[in-house]
């Protein structure tokens, strides 16, 4: 019984640490997640807007989306927005990365997403 005395109290030191590492960790990539889908959601809702109406400007949507990208915090420039247009279908394509400080890694989010709609 004595050999086996703070066996528990290293285990539970342990589990604390990689629990605050966790904790850690989703306070810094939590927000910058969320930022990300709503950056994605306007998009979307203005590639619907312009499928839907057919009135859009180019260079207003394109700068509407980076303006939007800024106020959420987050880097794009407008090289990475593409826009498509077909007789039946508008398409922006956006490609962007984002970092994430983790203090000991720098983590690289990319995505490369494609907003289509069916024109009306």
């Amino acid at each position: 019984m004595r050999g086996e005395s703070g066996r528990g109290k290293v285990g539970l030191f342990i589990w604390i640490g990689i629990m605050a590492a966790a904790v850690f960790v989703a306070y810094r990539t939590v927000p910058v997640r969320v930022a990300v889908m709503k950056l994605h959601d306007f998009a979307d809702e203005q590639t619907r807007f312009a499928a839907v109406t057919g009135r859009y400007d180019e260079r207003k949507l394109v700068h509407d989306i980076v303006q939007r990208a800024h106020e959420l915090g987050l880097p794009l420039n407008p090289k990475q927005i593409k826009i498509e247009e077909r007789p039946n279908v508008f398409r922006l394509l956006l490609k962007h990365e984002v970092s994430v400080n983790l203090e000991l890694y720098m983590w690289n989010w990319r995505y490369d997403e494609a907003f289509e709609h069916i024109r009306l």
